[in-house]
């Protein structure tokens, strides 16, 4: 029992892409659609013209991130903490690097800038100490974010807690 926290990379893959083939406008089947549909052993659903996949992977957990987690719940959900996803801007996530990155400076004994994420105390959501835990936790979210704004423009994040 306690705080769990989860990053989400969606994608949406058409089964067709249209195109003008032999002066027609057509639809061309995409091979990425095919190979997702047998790797996940999904090849014998019925065919529709209009298929479609999301897929959805986790790219960041976190346990008991609870600085990490306030910032998500006064940025990205208005301040309600009801652990329903949430979508996610890559720009929502520069910054969550940005002030992990700048805790991190603080606690390297930068002090021309202040220290903006702050430890949030909730049910079993772990220490509110700045200890070495706190820490390891900013280290691993730029980690994450790093990993996440790596892939490609066609994804989408999600982020949800748990608790």
């Amino acid at each position: 029992m306690g705080l769990d926290m989860y990053l989400y990379a969606e994608k949406y893959v058409s089964q067709v892409d249209y195109a003008v083939v032999g002066g027609e406008y057509t639809s061309v089947a995409k091979p990425e659609y095919a190979e997702i549909m047998e790797a996940a052993g999904m090849s014998d659903l019925p065919k529709t013209d209009f298929a479609g996949l999301e897929i959805k992977a986790c790219i960041g957990y976190w346990r008991k991130a609870n600085a990490v987690h306030g910032w998500f719940v006064d940025n990205v959900q208005d301040g309600e903490d009801e652990c329903k996803p949430h979508h996610v801007s890559r720009e929502q996530l520069e910054e969550l690097k940005n002030e992990c990155l700048q805790s991190l400076a603080v606690r390297a004994g930068a002090t021309s800038i202040g220290d903006t994420l702050e430890p949030r105390a909730g049910f079993f959501f772990g220490s509110t100490e700045k200890d070495d835990w706190y820490y390891q936790d900013l280290v691993e979210t730029v980690k994450i974010v790093d990993g996440a704004l790596a892939l490609d423009n066609n994804y989408s994040f999600i982020y949800q807690s748990s608790w």
